[in-house]
């Protein structure tokens, strides 16, 4: 499980005798305890975990730590999608960074309606799921003051109608464009999150 706090990437393995190194700008820590995962997420948060490209916790039980960490937030859940149309794919630009669109969903909702739906809401284009791509997490504080981690699936789209392209501004959308493909590493990746050049990675 992969999970990115204020850009930074927490990642939970399972503690294996052949695990692959990893890169010397990680930080690995072998069995930690579930407080001192919480610690690392407090000084992340908080912007205090400085000159690492992520922290690796290998563990002995995966599935009890993913469930521990999982306690501590209060959950929600998220859709969205990458939407293609000829050579372009579809990005929004929000709040000063590229991002693609998605949103919660609304109660009873399945993931790849609410997709479906964030992305003609999001950017007045209708699209249909080809298939599922991965899923991100990531955390935030809310207005209330809770930590809340957010799963979000992806879905690979294509466009079946763009004739009413256009931002919701009330979402802070301020454009929605189609990029070319051989222009998005030059362009959207260098100006947006950490979870959204993850989920690029695994559309290619």
């Amino acid at each position: 499980m992969k999970i990115f706090v204020n850009e930074i990437p927490f990642q939970v393995v399972q503690q294996t005798i052949s695990a692959a190194p990893f890169s010397p700008e990680v930080a690995v820590y072998s069995n930690p305890d579930i407080s001192q995962i919480i610690q690392f997420y407090e000084l992340a948060k908080s912007g205090n975990v400085k000159g690492q490209k992520g922290l690796v916790f290998l563990v002995a039980d995966y599935m009890k730590t993913v469930q521990e960490i999982k306690n501590h937030f209060k959950i929600l859940k998220a859709a969205g999608g990458i939407v293609k149309k000829g050579d372009s794919l579809l990005f929004i630009h929000r709040l000063g960074k590229w991002d693609l669109p998605k949103g919660k969903l609304e109660k009873g909702e399945k993931s790849k309606i609410a997709a479906v739906r964030e992305v003609e809401e999001e950017c007045g284009v209708k699209a249909e799921i080809t298939q599922k791509i991965e899923s991100t997490w990531h955390t935030y504080v809310d207005r209330k003051g809770r930590d809340i981690l957010k799963e979000t699936v992806w879905y690979a789209m294509n466009c079946l109608d763009d004739s009413q392209l256009t931002p919701q501004t009330e979402e802070d959308i301020s454009e929605v464009k189609w990029i070319p493909i051989s222009e998005v590493k030059t362009t959207v990746l260098k100006d947006t999150y950490n979870s959204i050049r993850e989920i690029y990675s695994f559309y290619e």
